[in-house]
């Protein structure tokens, strides 16, 4: 299957070095004649991407850095307690401003919320990109609220250990992060 567009969902647009990665397959896409679209809070490299060729498309992010949705603050739990509520309005702003997406790589905690419910209700391919072994990363959030990609990528064999030991992934790999 040839990949006509693919969105990157992740926390901001910023330098950070687990963004630096999906800048550079985002530019190689771009090369390939892919439409590239980032879901994010917004950043600095906001100008940059739009330059090489990417749209931005910038949403209100909920930052998730504990294990259990109970640990988190008041906003973000009033949030993902009524994700039935919530996940429909992002799921209809996504739905306008996205068209004929194929394949979702996203990262970080909420980002892949979104990006799981919008792949599975637009058939999309969804690979989840772990970079680290906290809660920020991978999360028991993403039990509860039915997390699903089609494949975790480690960055190192210490995560990929880890995510094969949990229930629910079935399919994981190991790309390094440069």
């Amino acid at each position: 299957m040839r990949v006509r567009h693919i969105c990157f969902f992740l926390n901001s647009v910023n330098f950070g070095g687990s963004e630096q990665y999906l800048y550079s397959l985002s530019e190689n896409f771009i090369k390939d004649g892919v439409k590239v679209t980032f879901i994010s809070s917004g950043g600095k490299m906001e100008r940059k991407l739009i330059e090489s060729g990417a749209e931005i498309l910038n949403i209100p992010i909920v930052g998730i850095f504990k294990d259990k949705i109970a640990e988190l603050p008041f906003k973000h739990r009033l949030v993902l307690n009524n994700w039935w509520f919530f996940g429909p309005l992002y799921g209809f702003f996504l739905n306008k401003k996205l068209k004929n997406v194929d394949t979702i790589i996203c990262q970080h905690g909420f980002p892949s919320i979104l990006a799981s419910d919008f792949s599975r209700k637009n058939n999309c391919k969804l690979v989840n990109i772990v970079h680290h072994l906290l809660p920020n990363e991978y999360t028991d959030i993403y039990n509860q609220l039915n997390v699903k990609p089609d494949v975790f990528v480690a960055i190192s064999q210490e995560i990929k250990d880890f995510l094969t030991n949990q229930k629910f992934v079935k399919n994981n790999l190991i790309i390094s992060n440069p």
